[in-house]
């Protein structure tokens, strides 16, 4: 039985394929957590709790730039 086209190219190109998903979720997840995040600051702000609300805020920068690296990441991942 011949193996299809398809199947030849996806399994010369497993190791890109993977990291293009895994880069691809880690992006789409960290975007998902920004406005919880930049959410509970704003929620610590308003209780007076400046010292965890800076904190948090910057957690929140933190996965910001990991979200923006994971992008840069998927990029060069498409380009193997």
């Amino acid at each position: 039985m011949n193996k299809s086209l398809t199947t030849k190219i996806l399994k010369k190109n497993k190791g890109p394929i993977v990291l293009r998903v895994i880069a691809c979720m880690t992006n789409r997840g960290s975007y998902l957590l920004l406005p919880l995040i930049f959410g509970t600051s704003i929620n610590h702000i308003a209780n007076g709790r400046y010292q965890d609300a800076m904190y948090i805020a910057i957690i929140g920068l933190i996965i910001g730039l990991l979200a923006k690296a994971s992008q840069v990441f998927k990029t060069f991942a498409w380009f193997i």
